[in-house]
């Protein structure tokens, strides 16, 4: 797959919709990389126990090639504060 530099390539995003998303999953399938993305409001100590009862709702999904996601990892780290190498999320383990 040939490398485009994100600022080469000409986009209109003037209608793209925007959503703030404050969770995130991650899970490879078949060559690509599928995350979904969703908002939880803040939290009082007493709802902790209710969200972990409930489904979060998932506002959006993005599935990607694997490639692209490798790409999307090098960029993130470069836009981030401090040594990129600082940045390794860690997935919660599974129960």
């Amino acid at each position: 797959m040939a490398e485009i530099n994100g600022d080469e390539i000409l986009a209109k995003d003037l209608n793209a919709p925007s959503m703030f998303a404050n969770i995130l999953r991650a899970r490879a399938e078949n060559g690509f990389v599928v995350l979904d993305l969703g908002y939880v409001p803040p939290l009082e100590s007493s709802e902790v126990s209710l969200l972990q009862q409930e489904q979060i709702r998932v506002s959006q999904r993005v599935i990607m090639p694997a490639e692209v996601a490798q790409m999307l990892s090098h960029m993130v780290n470069q836009l981030l504060p401090g040594d990129a190498d600082d940045f390794n999320p860690v997935a919660p383990p599974r129960a």
